[in-house]
Order: structure tokens, then C-alpha cells, then sequence
């Protein structure tokens, strides 16, 4: 009998004795359980033999557990293991410690192998680190790098694009182009705009009709609809301040019904608008000519259905005729009042006054819409006279009677602002083509505007558009009327001097300031 087989029938008499001891136990526990007197002492007794037997059973178990995995261990070793070495584990004459010596080489060489594998594993993960800690280090150097070199070519760019825009705005003054800046309302669906419109820079605007190629037009300046209020001031700015230089300029917003005309001008509530931006620098250039004694005035002129009306009078709704200086070229309104502005809650105050009686009425269109054009004529009057002028016009929305619905009197209005505005667009067309004979008399408004739209004026042109769906044949239409002004120039014909004028104006103060000089001498 081979040692395994010893070994399991020692283990099945192992179980038997266990069996029958536990047998015998359970068998004079039940004989004498009625003996009351020792009754305590054979529970607890029983209880301890109990404890033994399972004892005992959990080593039998540990042992046949033991068993199992040497007979396993023995299956793989014959496996493993050529005969010679082993050729028979069952066989009284191999002892065990031969099996351990036979296998032990092996064991060791995986052993071997396993740990050069752990050190090679090891080695590996620290290069790995080391290549990822210095890749990072290299890339953030060269991210570094590459953000420098963009920050500092945005600098350039930003400063050619402005040297750019200063020379452009130089050739365009010189040559004496309307400029024209457009300007988007934001929608009032809750979004900044539709996919209809892009913007590309900030000079240029891309319109995509449906089933149709895109459209772009192109302007000195364009404000997305994000952009505040106080951002077209800085474009502002040089032509309201030529009114110092002698020019007669105007500011017109241009755009159909709804479009935020009327909000650019004057502002939300009367303030922070064109026309308080163009009085505020009015009392700037007082303060700093003092010297000059130097008086802001302000007319408020409405063109109702081709009649002109003075906000600022006392019969507002009196018409006014329309008359032209043959000496000066000045065109003015016979009668209108002009108000001296002492400071500037003055002017706001005149300002609120005048627009209390324009003419609005509620539209499918718009629920205030303006039916009228509005003329805010801003001039600094001293003691040698006046200096230049500077109109600004709130015109009133071009708008299709198919779209607004208008009947009976509103229809009439509507007829009147599309006329004059097709005016204007003649004006535009006339002096764009240069023209011999520019309409001007046509409309009230191109003929109050003549000074400003002549050889010797400046004009700027704000187009405004909606940039909702709906509107797209009339935002098209604005866009390029915008465009096409932005060609006309108001330069001089040949032989004509452009300053004559402005000399004679200058000529005409040194002369006046002289003679004061000489009074005072004597």
C-alpha cells in the first residue's frame, strides 16, 4: 500500500471513530439524563465533548482539504515532469523530498523570470513617468511660447487694423465719402440674431436667404446687436465735432419700421442717445473756447406728409416754409425756433418737450411707430457769429403696406415716408453717379438735408435691420442702400475749391474780431 493510500485510510478511520465516539456519547447522555442528582454535571460534560467531536470534525475537514490539493499537486508534477525524473509518484521507492529537489530548479528559474520581469516592469514605468513628466514640460514651454507669439501678433494686428482703419477714415474724409455704419436691433425672440445674418470681422455682414446664393455688404463699421449703446460713439465722435470746423453735417438713421432708429437718436427714455452724445460734446468745445462767449442753440424740426413743423413753437402744427440763403447756400425753415441751451438738464428738458409732439401712431408693425421724420438741428452760436451745423434725422421707418395693413390715414402717411425716403435714395444715386443736377428739391427732407449732402458737408449714414426672418426682404433692401451710399462722394466738382466757404466764414470772423480790436483801442 502506497503513502497516499495509508493516508486515506487512516482519514476513514479517523471518521469512524469519531462516529461511533459521538454515538457513545449521544447514547449515555440519553441513559442517564434521568438521573437528576448528576444531571448538571453530565450536560456540561456533554457540552465539552460535543465541542471536542467538532473540533475533531473541522481537522478532518482541514486535512481532507489538504489531502486533495497534494493529489492535485501531484496531477500537474506528473504533467510537468519528464518520466525519467519521475516515473512513478505512486511508487514507495520516490520519497517526496526527491519530487521537491527534481522540481525546485524549475521553480526557481520562475522565479527568476518573474522578478527580471518585475524590475523590468519597474523600469519601464519610471521611463514612462519621465518621458510624460518632460513631454509635459516641452509642450507647456512650447504652448507658452505659441500664446506669447499669438498675444503679441494680435497686438500687431490690432495695431495695423487700426492704422489701417485711421488711413482708411483719412482717404474716405478727404475724399469726402458718407460713412456708413450698420447697426443690428436685437431680436425679439430672446436671441441675438438668426442664422440669417453673419458677421465677418467688423466690417462686414453676410445675409443668407433661403434657397438662394449669400449676400454680403460691406461697411466702415458694424455693430452686432450685443454691442451697447455707447459703442458708436467713438465713430461718432469726429463728425460731430467738425461742427467747430465750419461743416454742415448730419447723422441720419435709415431702416425699416421697428428697426431701433428712434432708440440710437434718443437714447431709451430720452437719454444716452445721438442727439444727448452730439450736445454733450457741444458743451465741451464751450468750456473750451470761454473766451468766445460760445452759445449751443437747438431746433427740433417734424416732416409730416411733406409739411414742416416746429416742435419747439408754440403752435406746433403751424407749417412752415422752406426757404434757401442764394448768398450762404443755407437752407432753413422760415419762422423755427432755436433754443440756447444753458446747460445740459436744460437740453434734455427741451429735447422731452419737442418729442412730446411728434406724431406716433401704433402699427401691425410697431407699437409706437414714428410717422413722421424728425430734424434735431444742433448749431454754436458766439459773439462772431455762428459756426457750423449738425442735423440729425430720425427718419421715419420705410415700411410695405402689404406688411403693415395701414388704411385710410395711416395708409397716407405710409405714402409720404416711402416718397421721401425714394427721395433721399435718388439724392444718393444722383450724387453717387456725380451727377449734374442733384434732386434735392424733391422732399422737404433731401432739401433741408442740401447743406449737409453738398460739396461741403459730412454725412454719416447708421443703417438699421432687424434680424428676424420676417423682415428679410427689407433688411436686404436696407443693406444695400447703406452699400451704395457708402460710395457717394462729396467732393468738390472741378475748378471748385472745397474750402471757399469755410475761408470766407473765417475771413468773415477775423474781420468781425478785428474791428472789435480796433473799437476797443480807440
Amino acid at each position: 500500500m502506497n503513502p497516499c493510500d495509508r493516508f486515506a485510510t487512516s482519514v476513514h478511520q479517523l471518521e469512524n471513530l469519531l462516529s461511533n465516539w459521538s454515538t457513545y456519547i449521544e447514547d449515555f447522555s440519553l441513559k442517564d439524563i434521568q438521573n437528576n442528582d448528576n444531571h448538571l454535571y453530565l450536560k456540561q460534560e456533554n457540552d465539552y465533548l460535543k465541542e471536542k467531536l467538532a473540533s475533531l470534525q473541522r481537522s478532518l475537514d482541514f486535512q481532507k482539504e489538504e489531502f486533495e490539493s497534494l493529489l492535485d499537486y501531484s496531477e500537474k508534477l506528473e504533467r510537468l515532469l519528464p518520466k525519467k525524473v519521475l516515473p512513478n509518484l505512486s511508487s514507495d521507492s520516490i520519497p517526496m523530498e526527491s519530487i521537491q529537489n527534481a522540481h525546485r530548479p524549475l521553480l526557481l528559474q520562475h522565479k527568476d523570470m518573474i522578478k527580471s520581469w518585475k524590475e523590468e516592469l519597474k523600469v519601464l514605468r519610471n521611463n514612462f513617468a519621465t518621458s510624460v513628466e518632460s513631454m509635459y514640460v516641452y509642450l507647456f514651454h512650447q504652448l507658452g511660447g505659441l500664446v506669447e507669439t499669438f498675444h503679441c501678433h494680435q497686438i500687431q494686428w490690432m495695431k495695423h487694423s487700426q492704422e489701417n482703419r485711421r488711413l482708411h477714415r483719412y482717404i474716405q474724409e478727404w475724399k469726402g465719402n458718407i460713412r456708413v455704419v450698420a447697426r443690428i436691433r436685437p431680436s425679439l425672440l430672446g436671441k441675438d440674431c438668426t442664422p440669417l445674418l453673419d458677421f465677418i470681422g467688423d466690417d462686414m455682414i453676410t445675409c443668407r436667404p433661403f434657397n438662394s446664393n449669400p449676400l454680403s455688404f460691406t461697411f466702415d463699421q458694424v455693430f452686432p446687436p450685443h454691442l451697447p449703446q455707447d459703442s458708436l460713439y467713438e465713430e461718432l465722435q469726429p463728425i460731430i465735432a467738425s461742427i467747430w470746423d465750419g461743416f454742415h453735417s448730419c447723422i441720419m438713421a435709415y431702416g425699416p419700421t421697428g428697426s431701433g432708429k428712434t432708440f440710437t437718436v434718443f437714447g431709451p427714455d430720452g437719454k444716452g442717445g445721438v442727439v444727448q452724445l452730439a450736445i454733450q460734446t457741444l458743451f465741451d468745445l464751450v468750456l473750451e473756447n470761454n473766451e468766445l462767449n460760445l452759445v449751443p442753440t437747438i431746433s427740433m424740426l417734424e416732416i409730416y406728409n411733406e409739411t414742416v413743423r416746429d416742435l419747439l413753437s408754440e403752435d406746433p402744427l403751424a407749417n412752415l416754409e422752406v426757404h434757401e440763403d442764394t448768398t450762404t447756400g443755407d437752407v432753413f425753415a422760415k419762422g423755427a425756433v432755436e433754443m440756447e441751451m444753458s446747460h445740459y438738464s436744460d437740453a434734455l428738458r427741451i429735447i422731452q418737450s419737442g418729442l412730446d409732439f411728434r406724431t406716433t401712431s401704433a402699427t401691425l408693425l410697431n407699437i409706437s411707430s414714428s410717422r413722421s421724420h424728425l430734424l434735431c438741428i444742433l448749431k454754436l452760436r458766439g459773439d462772431h457769429g455762428n459756426t457750423g451745423s449738425l442735423y440729425i434725422a430720425d427718419l421715419a421707418g420705410s415700411e410695405r403696406v402689404t406688411h403693415s395693413h395701414t388704411q385710410s390715414e395711416r395708409l397716407d402717411e405710409t405714402k409720404h415716408i416711402n416718397r421721401s425716403l425714394s427721395s433721399l435714395a435718388d439724392v444718393f444715386s444722383a450724387l453717387r453717379n456725380q451727377q449734374p443736377h442733384i434732386p434735392y428739391r424733391n422732399s422737404r427732407l433731401t432739401f433741408l438735408l442740401r447743406p449737409a449732402l453738398s460739396k461741403t458737408g459730412k454725412a454719416m449714414l447708421i443703417v438699421h435691420v432687424s434680424p428676424e426672418e420676417e423682415e428679410l426682404s427689407e433688411t436686404i433692401q436696407t443693406l444695400r442702400l447703406g452699400q451704395r451710399a457708402r460710395d457717394i462722394e462729396l467732393r468738390p466738382s472741378k475748378g471748385q475749391d472745397s474750402s471757399n466757404i469755410l475761408l470766407r466764414r473765417q475771413i468773415s470772423l477775423l474781420r468781425q474780431q478785428l474791428a472789435d480790436e480796433r473799437n476797443k483801442s480807440k
